[in-house]
Formats: structure tokens, C-alpha cells, sequence
């Protein structure tokens, strides 16, 4: 869906950028979440709601060693390992973008319908405009490559993703010799987008651009975050955003000095009034 009807006072360069990224959230978890704690947080896999990502999966890898290609003890043991880095050793932000069609936009990322619905609080929440390169220079000033693998990019949809999970022959006296830590970040680095950056067709609409950092060290309980300063361009809220939480929006805004916009639907199409 595109804004056909623009007005004045309004800086849409912010929200036309091929830098912009989209997130829409509650308005609890904006409140408490993000403007309180002025910070945004990672999740992990095993709190999403796609049984492809908050499932254990099946890798399919098969070990060298024992001719009758049963998996050896050390291959299963670098298998289960796989699977709890992916679920709860994996922190990715998603967001989504505009979509673009000789160089115009064709689709606005925040006037995405079904995600207002499904994220946005049925349009009482919120969507963040942010910036796509601040985002990506505050985890990097944060969590170094030592202790951390960072990976960013658009998530590929496919109709049947099940078939894209083939078979992958792993060395195990590799495992053996450089330990199952090294091995299983190295094995998801290579594999980084077959594993994290693909999604059911089903979700093809949501144009998610995903922003993901594995800890090297495996340890649990991490809380993965990065400031909200120089991130946020403009804060979007819904068509029923109720006005009962602008006070909070205005002393919010006193610090972080963006512009603040209120999503309208009249005469058929979406319309969008400064805040302040």
C-alpha cells in the first residue's frame, strides 16, 4: 500500500529512505520496553511464533567416520548443540521495509495492514521508523566480531523450505580436533542463511529485514540490547492509538527529538497527521 496524500510539515524523506526499517510493536512494550529502558532488545528463536524457528530442526548432518554412515557419538553431540544454539544462543530483530519498483515506492512499510494487526496492536500499537545503517554500527560498536558473529539481511521465502534442508557431510575429526563449540558457530556462519534468513512463503508480505548476532561463547541468559539514540527516525502510531498516552509521548519526545506521527484512515486511504 502506498501514501498518496502528502502534507506539509511532514519530513517523508525519513520514511522514503532505502536506509528505513520498519518495526510495530505493542504499546506496553514501547512504553516499558524501549522508551523506558532507551534501549532496543534482541529475542530468541525459541519466542517466535513460526514453528520453523521455534522448533528444533532437522539438519540432517551426517559424519564421515563410520562407514555404515550411522552418526557417530560426536556427531550427535554436535547436532544437539546445533539445535540449542539456534534456539536460545541465536538473537535476531526483525524488521521490515519498503518495497521499491523503478526506483519509486510501491509498497510503504508502515502501512502494512496485517502487520498493524498482528503486531501493531490492531492499530492501538505503534511502528518505528529506524535507521537501518545506525542499527547496524551500534551492535558493531557493542559486540565485537571476537565474541560474536553478526549477520544482517532480507529474509527469502519459499513455498516448500522443507525441501531446501538437504544433508550436510561434516569432517568429524574436524569436531574432534578444534572442540564442538568452534565447530557448531562455524558450521552456522557458513550456513547462516539457509538456517536463519529463510521463511515460509506465507509470510512473503512482511518484507522482513533481519538483524542477527550468535554468541561464540554459548552462554545462556544473555541480554542482547543496543541504545535507541541515532536509531529512531520518526515513531508511527496507529488508527486507534488512544490519545490518552500522547502526555507520555510528549515528555518522550523532549529527550529524543524526533518527529512523531499519527496513522489516519479516511475517504479509503491511509493519511498521516504530525503529532508533534
Amino acid at each position: 500500500m502506498k501514501l498518496f496524500d502528502r502534507v506539509d510539515g511532514i519530513n517523508y524523506s525519513l520514511l522514503d529512505s532505502d536506509d528505513s526499517v520498519f518495526h510495530y510493536t505493542k504499546v506496553k512494550t514501547a512504553l516499558e520496553k524501549i522508551f523506558d529502558t532507551k534501549s532496543i532488545r534482541f529475542s530468541i528463536f525459541s519466542n517466535t511464533n513460526d514453528p520453523l524457528e521455534y522448533n528444533k530442526r532437522f539438519l540432517g548432518i551426517q559424519t564421515n567416520i563410520d562407514v555404515s554412515h550411522e552418526v557417530t557419538r560426536c556427531g550427535w553431540d554436535a547436532k544437539k548443540l546445533l539445535e540449542t544454539i539456534m534456539l536460545k544462543n541465536a538473537y535476531f530483530f526483525s524488521t521490515c521495509t519498503n518495497s521499491y519498483c523503478k526506483g519509486e515506492i510501491s509498497s510503504c512499510g508502515y502501512l502494512k495492514t496485517r502487520m498493524w494487526s498482528q503486531y501493531g496492536e490492531n492499530q492501538e500499537g505503534l511502528c518505528f521508523v529506524l535507521s537501518k545503517k545506525e542499527i547496524i554500527k551500534k551492535v558493531i560498536e557493542k559486540y565485537g566480531a571476537e565474541a560474536y558473529a553478526f549477520h544482517h539481511k532480507k529474509i527469502k521465502y519459499y513455498s516448500d523450505i522443507s525441501s531446501l534442508y538437504g544433508t550436510s557431510i561434516v569432517d568429524t575429526n574436524a569436531i574432534i580436533g578444534n572442540g564442538i563449540d568452534k565447530f557448531a558457530i562455524s558450521y552456522i556462519n557458513k550456513y547462516s542463511s539457509k538456517l536463519f534468513f529463510m521463511k515460509q512463503d506465507d509470510y512473503r508480505d512482511e518484507k522482513e529485514y533481519r538483524f542477527l548476532l550468535i554468541d561464540k561463547q554459548v552462554r545462556n541468559g544473555i541480554d542482547i540490547s543496543i541504545p535507541i539514540e541515532s536509531i529512531i527516525k520518526t515513531v508511527i502510531v496507529g488508527d486507534k492509538f488512544h490519545k490518552a498516552y500522547y502526555p507520555c509521548l510528549e515528555k518522550i519526545n523532549r529527550n529524543l527529538d524526533v518527529q512523531f506521527l499519527k496513522l489516519k484512515w479516511f475517504s479509503n486511504r491511509f493519511l498521516l497527521d504530525k503529532i508533534f
